[in-house]
């Protein structure tokens, strides 16, 4: 899950991780809509492009700090984007997570992963 740690809140339920290079050169592109409460990360990425997508889509820059260094919001299809060199990673969601989540510049946030109980 994606966790706003300032607001107590999660961002996004479940998030996938693109860790090949093609999972990477893919990304969303293609996809018909990315599922509702969930997002796609990308580590080490410094521009985003939404070519060959379909829908528009907010994005949440991480630095190594772990606080929110950018976010854009409500990208439409066919946008090339400002590298951010600061990033550490990315986690694209569908547009109006954002706005919804409250979540701001310098928010403190983690891709937190659920632990099961035994």
């Amino acid at each position: 899950m994606f966790f706003n740690y300032d607001k107590q809140e999660v961002i996004v339920e479940k998030v996938t991780y693109a860790n090949s290079f093609i999972d990477k050169f893919l990304g969303l592109m293609f996809s018909h809509q990315l599922a509702e409460d969930s997002g796609i990360a990308f580590e080490k990425v410094i521009q985003v492009h939404t070519f060959f997508m379909r829908y528009p889509i907010d994005i949440f820059y991480v630095g190594e700090d772990d606080k929110v260094i950018r976010i854009d919001e409500n990208v439409k299809p066919w946008r090339m984007l400002k590298m951010c060199r600061k990033s550490e990673y990315i986690v694209e969601t569908n547009a109006g997570v954002a706005k919804e989540s409250n979540t701001i510049l310098n928010d403190s946030v983690a891709i937190v992963k659920k632990k099961a109980f035994k």
